[in-house]
């Protein structure tokens, strides 16, 4: 069987890449936008995972602090997908975050979704709205120490380039 070997070269020249120092000053920019959101929903989100009696502004709430939080890890994902923007650096270094940030982008947004059927069903009383109650309380207990685990990984990533640009600084590039 022949095989077809693709080679995909930069259409980016190298002035249009960032530079590392503007690379680590962007995802710092989007990580403190991310960590406001996530301070600001954090107290909505375990409020919601505790409860027994759900009332839909608790939903509500807890929805809206999804939205910001998947807003900033949105524009995470983006910067970290422009591979063509980015510096060859930093290229090989965020496999690892791209794909846990779009990971947590698809958990976040299914369990928006949860949520939303949840609260129209929230004050029924039925077995149906405990069995959704307990679905997204459990799927909570499960996003929330993978947000504060994305945000481990992303500080990591920064600091890494901070070295590296660190290193360029004093090889005088």
């Amino acid at each position: 069987m022949k095989g077809v070997i693709y080679t995909i070269q930069s259409q980016v020249r190298d002035s249009e890449r960032l530079s590392l120092n503007e690379f680590t000053v962007q995802l710092r920019e989007r990580l403190d936008q991310f960590k406001i959101a996530y301070t600001e929903g954090i107290r909505a989100l375990k409020r919601l995972r505790v409860s027994t009696d759900v009332w839909p502004d608790q939903c509500q709430r807890a929805s809206r602090a999804l939205v910001g939080i998947e807003g900033a890890l949105q524009s995470i994902s983006v910067l970290l997908g422009a591979a063509n923007t980015l510096p060859f650096a930093v290229v090989m270094l965020r496999y690892d975050q791209v794909v846990t940030v779009n990971f947590l982008l698809s958990q976040l947004q299914q369990l928006d979704e949860e949520l939303r059927e949840f609260q129209r069903n929230c004050r029924s009383g039925s077995q149906r709205a405990a069995r959704q109650r307990q679905s997204v309380q459990r799927r909570l207990s499960e996003i929330i120490p993978q947000i504060e685990d994305a945000e481990t990984e992303l500080l990591a990533l920064l600091d890494r380039s901070r070295n590296l640009d660190s290193k360029e600084h004093l090889r005088g590039g």
